[in-house]
């Protein structure tokens, strides 16, 4: 769990330093739910207020969410940067903007 966290604090770190702009378009937060309920809790907790996830090594939603300077930009680059432990997800860019926009409701 401490490497997928560092992981992506990394990636946050990096797209953070690389002063990039990118025009985010808000997406739908209860379209992000399902796909999330889809494809996420096989092993993540998504809900607000869940104790913990099911694999112990996947961090909740609603951590990750609340994580200091996990900004969409941020949590952009960690789900297009593949996890050790994570399968390679391959979500087009309107499906990361409808979970990035499920997660913001989790803060």
């Amino acid at each position: 769990m401490m490497r997928t966290a560092m992981t992506v604090l990394a990636a946050a770190g990096l797209a953070l330093s690389a002063g990039a702009v990118i025009a985010q378009d808000m997406g739908d937060a209860k379209h992000g739910r399902v796909i999330a309920e889809t494809i996420c809790a096989e092993c993540h907790s998504i809900d607000k207020g869940a104790p913990r996830s099911r694999n112990g090594n996947a961090p909740p939603f609603e951590a990750v969410a609340k994580t200091r300077g996990m900004t969409p930009m941020a949590l952009r680059v960690a789900l297009r940067t593949p996890h050790q432990k994570m399968p390679n997800l391959v979500l087009k860019n309107a499906e990361i903007d409808d979970i990035i926009a499920y997660m913001d409701t989790l803060k």
